[in-house]
């Protein structure tokens, strides 16, 4: 599975996906600058599934048309250490969102499909 993480990611999460998942940020394609409509229309291009700490963006964007699956982590505190507690529910997320190209919101509480 291809992942493109956003910028807001911390870079050290890359390595808490699962084995297969090919997984790049938004920086290292050149990405950073890009706008969300943009960002979400250049992962459609390359990558199945697109992860992000921004849970304004499905509020903000139409991700619907996208043919992207996309996580959004909706935990705090926002840093590496508490992301990693709860990246078995982003690689559930993950797989649910590449299979159905539906937003997933992963939260302190689960995760939920959200409604297209």
């Amino acid at each position: 599975m291809t992942v493109l993480l956003d910028h807001d990611v911390p870079h050290s999460l890359r390595s808490e996906f699962p084995e297969g998942c090919e997984v790049v940020t938004a920086g290292y394609q050149g990405w950073a600058d890009l706008d969300d409509a943009e960002l979400l229309s250049k992962a459609e291009e390359e990558f199945e599934t697109f992860v992000t700490l921004d849970t304004s963006l499905v509020h903000q964007q139409n991700v619907a048309p996208h043919n992207l699956g996309v996580v959004v982590i909706d935990v705090h505190p926002i840093v590496p250490d508490a992301l990693k507690r709860h990246m078995g529910k982003v690689n559930s997320a993950l797989s649910l969102a590449a299979e159905e190209k539906k937003t997933v919101v992963v939260s302190e509480d689960g995760i939920s499909l959200l409604p297209s």
